[in-house]
């Protein structure tokens, strides 16, 4: 459970330093999660030992979830999964929540 709470402790950080932090670490973030979601499709054509779907979850909560609905696309991959599609929509909401309330404060501070 704490595993999922130190991001979006990170998260409400970001977005008290301002949204100028927020688009480059979206991109980093993302950038990691393709490149976790790719090396897990890799491995699992390969019968490897696979990345955990909590990583490949906590990368998106992180700020990975642009990165992970590309790679899933892209790689097709965890498409029919609907337990870690649910999750990842979960997820990708709550970006959307965290930053809209963030734009709204904003936006009620600067409108009196």
């Amino acid at each position: 459970m704490i595993a999922y709470l130190l991001p979006l402790a990170w998260f409400t950080g970001l977005l008290l330093a301002g949204p100028l932090l927020l688009l480059p670490a979206y991109l980093a973030l993302s950038l990691l999660t393709v490149l976790l979601y790719g090396l897990d499709k890799h491995r699992a054509i390969k019968q490897q030992r696979r990345i955990s779907e909590r990583t490949l979850h906590l990368a998106a909560l992180f700020g990975g979830w642009p990165g992970a609905l590309f790679a899933r696309a892209r790689f097709r991959h965890k498409l029919h999964k609907r337990g870690f599609n649910l999750i990842l929509l979960a997820i990708v909401l709550l970006h959307a929540l965290l930053l809209s309330g963030y734009h709204y404060g904003h936006f009620l501070l600067a409108n009196p």
